[in-house]
């Protein structure tokens, strides 16, 4: 099983709905929602205890939650996001200190709670919503700047909420939400145009406002909302699910010792560790950090949860 541990609190920094990223070994998180407000701050850790604030005010970008940003190019590309309604803008920035915005106007339209993948040496981003529109298109860029549309209906389901990773050189998408919580759902993509099922039957259950990472070399799952209601406590994912392949699904832990949705969760290579950073427990931003350095194998391959 998963063993986590509580490695410190930060009250001053609780939030959910924030962006991170891994950029040379250090931890890098953005923006989000207090609950009251949103934030347009970025700070660093390389332990997840000693944090240092990189960027605010005029040199970052503006207030947001629900982004997604991810390393290209030597770079940190932040995309989109909301404030009360959708963003389409897209900002750069070559060390988390100084943000530039490359374009105010990006042809994918307004959204958030998107998916951002960098691979193949593109950027591509799928998914989200507009506060009307659940979308279901696929869009690619190299620069952040000029985006092509690839595909107008990737999955089965228009999407919102979904976890990603890249791994094995593809993209995948993980669950996700339309109206209700997708039921057991992945799916993966090579170049954009043509997506594939992971798995029709993915056995970590209905699952949204969860987080996907690659650790130990296999795709891990944490925390996320089984309902179609944010604010419920009671449907707080608690569970850790695992797969090499993304058709076969092991439990890491039914119970990793906290509840958690619309978080952070990053892994560092050096010390190997795999952190889960801020969110919501379903009522209130927490400003909590825990940490693990592995998830045990098993060998029972789920079929239900």
């Amino acid at each position: 099983m998963a063993i986590f541990k509580l490695l410190t609190t930060f009250p001053t920094l609780a939030r959910y709905g924030h962006a991170g990223v891994v950029f040379n070994n250090r931890i890098i998180i953005s923006g989000g929602y207090t609950g009251s407000a949103y934030l347009n701050d970025v700070w660093e850790t390389v332990d997840g205890v000693n944090w240092n604030r990189l960027a605010t005010g005029v040199n970052s970008f503006t207030e947001r939650a629900y982004h997604k940003m991810v390393v290209h190019d030597n770079c940190i590309y932040l995309v989109g996001g909301t404030n009360g309604g959708g963003l389409q803008d897209v900002w750069m920035s070559r060390d988390g200190t100084k943000w530039d915005r490359v374009t105010a106007n990006a042809g994918f339209g307004a959204r958030f709670s998107h998916n951002l993948w960098s691979i193949n040496d593109r950027l591509y981003m799928c998914g989200g919503y507009n506060l009307v529109t659940y979308f279901n298109d696929i869009w690619s860029s190299r620069d952040g700047v000029s985006w092509t549309r690839e595909n107008n209906g990737y999955a089965r389901n228009a999407r919102t909420s979904a976890g990603s990773v890249v791994y094995d050189n593809k993209m995948w998408v993980l669950g996700g939400y339309d109206g209700v919580a997708l039921q057991d759902d992945s799916l993966w993509s090579v170049e954009g145009r043509e997506w594939r099922d992971g798995d029709l039957t993915a056995y970590f259950g209905a699952l949204n406002l969860h987080a996907a990472e690659v650790f130990d070399n296999k795709m891990v799952v944490l925390g996320g909302n089984r309902s179609a209601t944010r604010s419920s406590p009671t449907t707080v994912n608690k569970a850790l699910f695992y797969s090499y392949t993304g058709t076969e699904w092991y439990l890491g832990s039914s119970d990793v010792g906290f509840s958690i949705q619309e978080h952070v969760m990053l892994a560092l290579k050096n010390p190997h560790r795999l952190y889960v950073i801020f969110g919501s427990n379903g009522s209130a931003a927490t400003g909590q950090i825990w940490v693990t350095e592995g998830v045990e194998f098993k060998d029972n391959i789920l079929t239900s949860w």
